[in-house]
């Protein structure tokens, strides 16, 4: 064996190594975004519709004469609380954006709390059990908004606002926005949209 034939099988075996090398890194690149592009739609679809659940069982008891600030339901643009029923009782629900510290940036998670009805109304001793939903949320990636009519009769329309202003009652509809980040690549980001119609639910009265 000659040093040409030396160096021309080295070629032939770097040419076939390389291309070995590129097939596999590409397999395993496609693999790890479909991961994360299959764990960014689950945590989506299992947000979004847990939430829709909840709010379509929510339910309305009031206790305005014992605790004069007590609120049925209570509706901002980034934080939810509803009263909800199951066999264990009744229970407060509130889904709401937690910001933490990660190093330089912050990290956004779509996080729900849950405390008994007895526990909600008495303040100072409030008990919460807490899980996170969605670690992926962006920045500003929770928004929610409430059904309020305008006009009268035959001819009210349906308008978002992003505060539910009476506290003795539930919207009829809320419109739930999630925006969340893809795990290998943070700046793209992946908006989610759903409407839930709640059939305990009034249309909300717009304040003049």
């Amino acid at each position: 064996m000659t040093f040409i034939e030396i160096l021309i099988g080295l070629t032939i075996f770097s040419v076939v190594a390389v291309s070995l090398y590129s097939t596999f890194f590409s397999s395993t690149s496609a693999w790890k975004k479909s991961e994360d592009l299959n764990r960014l739609y689950q945590e989506a679809r299992w947000s979004m519709d847990t939430i829709a659940k909840e709010l379509h069982n929510a339910t309305i008891f009031s206790y305005k004469t014992s605790y004069p600030d007590f609120k049925v339901f209570e509706g901002k643009s980034d934080s939810m609380s509803f009263l909800n029923e199951d066999d264990y009782g009744i229970k407060r629900v509130t889904y709401l954006l937690e910001a933490k510290e990660n190093g330089e940036a912050s990290v956004f998670s779509l996080k729900r709390q849950e405390s008994s009805l007895i526990d909600s109304l008495q303040l100072s001793v409030e008990e919460k059990s807490e899980e996170t939903f969605s670690s992926l949320v962006a920045k500003d990636g929770l928004k929610f908004s409430y059904a309020y009519g305008v006009g009268d009769g035959e001819e009210e329309e349906i308008e978002w606002k992003s505060d539910w202003e009476d506290s003795e009652n539930i919207p009829m509809g809320v419109k739930i926005e999630l925006v969340l980040q893809n795990p290998g690549n943070p700046n793209a980001k992946t908006p989610f949209y759903k409407t839930v119609f709640i059939p305990m639910g009034v249309i909300g009265e717009i304040k003049e």
